[in-house]
């Protein structure tokens, strides 16, 4: 009987060990995300105030557009930019935690219908998700 809640125990705590895997994953995607959105606004802010004298593209806007439309088109990108990609987040946050989902309610089916509830590395090696 003990030997059960022994297994019982390490599959727990397994699960538990991937979850906080998992969420160290998703915490650090969205650091590096919100590190990205920092530097390319700090660039957009650069680029919006530096001088032509170490630029070799010419930044003078070409004839027939006021710089008053290129800083408003460029103002309007970052915003589709920014948008886009809280859009893009919110549709990878909803796929991590729908999967998180399907991993807790199979790993519990598998190992609720498994006639030989073993945690050998042998019997697990097939559970193992690189």
């Amino acid at each position: 009987m003990l030997d059960k809640a022994d297994k019982k125990a390490e599959q727990l705590r397994l699960e538990k060990m991937e979850q906080q895997r998992q969420d160290r994953e998703d915490e650090i995607r969205e650091m590096s995300l919100k590190l990205r959105r920092k530097q390319r606004e700090r660039r957009h802010r650069y680029e919006g105030h530096s001088s032509d004298s170490h630029s070799s593209v010419s930044r003078t806007p070409s004839p027939g557009r006021s710089p008053r439309i290129v800083r408003r088109e460029r103002k309007d990108r970052d915003i589709r930019d920014f948008e886009n990609d809280r859009e893009r987040e919110r549709d990878r946050e909803r796929d991590r935690r729908d999967d998180r989902e399907k991993f807790r309610s199979e790993s519990r089916r598998r190992y609720r219908d498994s006639p030989l509830r073993s945690l050998s590395p042998r019997n697990s090696r097939g559970l193992v998700d690189y």
